[in-house]
């Protein structure tokens, strides 16, 4: 689960890791560099291991 969000206060962060969050991160109001974030999001789960899901 990744959760995209607009804010950094580290109340809302701890839950939304309390609820299942895998993955939290602040996405930025300018668009180029809200382009250049889900880039890079998309580049750590090129390299990161995920377990298969199960059946």
């Amino acid at each position: 689960v990744v959760v995209l969000t607009t804010t950094d206060d580290s109340q809302e962060i701890k839950r939304c890791y309390e609820l299942g969050c895998n993955v939290d991160t602040t996405k930025p109001v300018n668009y180029e560099s809200f382009a250049n974030a889900i880039r890079q999001l998309g580049l750590f789960f090129s390299v990161i291991q995920v377990p298969p899901a199960s059946i």
